[in-house]
């Protein structure tokens, strides 16, 4: 029987009997793993650029469809009578970073399922006791989308109702430690390689003076904007129908956003 690695690796690793999910699961355990170069991870999610035109258009629309429901829960919440618009500037960086970091993690595990559902595999997940206090997007972003601990719990909620009849699940507790961030955890070496990819995604990055949570968060931004200038020069607004944009989730998406709905969008 292998043993699965969501999270970060083991110490000790035998590609024997160790299957390392992804190249986070070797962050800062780089002198551990001599022949890192010879790894075989879970094959990306998404192989082309019309797979991730796809994807990119599927999760923004269910994070559009999605928004018109948080906007009347917060109205009612907080007996505010807010339009859909003033949410959308709001909630949209941080439910869209969301919507689409699940989305890509979902996508990832349900094709190693796939490949691998007939195999005899261990894999420890992390429970859901722990209630994720972000204070706002940033906060999300530094300690959660960068937060190993964090992704292994997504993974979690990802993957438990999903196991196949041949695989072995044990729980154990999160262990919230900022340690566990990736940037904190990248050798020299892997930040400027990391770096040198994400100045192709997100421009900004190489503009001195921004760092790499302002840079995504104002290309998030940006798209956002374009977008809605699209929406207003077309000659018909967009009609976001639930039925064409839902995303079949492996978990509940209502209670994801309530464990992790940052603090400082109820003040």
């Amino acid at each position: 029987m292998k043993h699965l690695w969501l999270g970060l690796g083991p110490d000790n690793y035998d590609s024997k009997k160790d299957i390392l999910l992804g190249p986070w699961c070797v962050l800062g355990k780089e002198k551990v793993y001599p022949d890192i170069n010879k790894i075989e991870f879970a094959p990306d999610p998404i192989n082309s650029l019309e797979e991730m035109r796809s994807a990119e258009s599927l999760t923004r629309n269910f994070a559009e469809s999605y928004l018109s429901i948080l906007a009347v829960q917060l109205n009612d919440k907080l007996e505010l009578n807010h339009s859909e618009k003033f949410w959308r500037i709001i909630l949209m960086p941080w439910l869209l970073t969301l919507v689409q970091i699940a989305w890509l993690k979902q996508k990832l595990i349900n094709d190693f399922i796939k490949t691998h559902k007939n195999d005899e595999i261990f894999v420890e997940l992390i429970d859901n006791s722990n209630n994720w206090d972000f204070k706002n997007h940033f906060d999300f972003m530094k300690n959660g989308v960068e937060n190993i601990e964090f992704s292994h719990w997504l993974f979690s909620r990802l993957i438990e109702n999903n196991i196949p009849k041949d695989w072995t699940i044990s729980y154990r507790k999160c262990s919230i430690n900022k340690d566990y961030n990736v940037t904190k955890l990248l050798t020299p070496s892997l930040k400027a390689k990391i770096a040198e990819k994400l100045e192709v995604l997100f421009p900004l990055i190489g503009i001195n003076g921004i760092n790499i949570f302002e840079a995504i968060f104002f290309e998030i931004v940006n798209k956002i904007k374009v977008q809605r200038i699209k929406e207003q020069e077309a000659t018909k607004k967009l009609n976001y129908n639930n039925s064409n944009n839902d995303i079949q989730w492996n978990l509940n998406f209502d209670s994801l956003i309530e464990n992790i709905f940052p603090r400082d969008f109820y003040q």
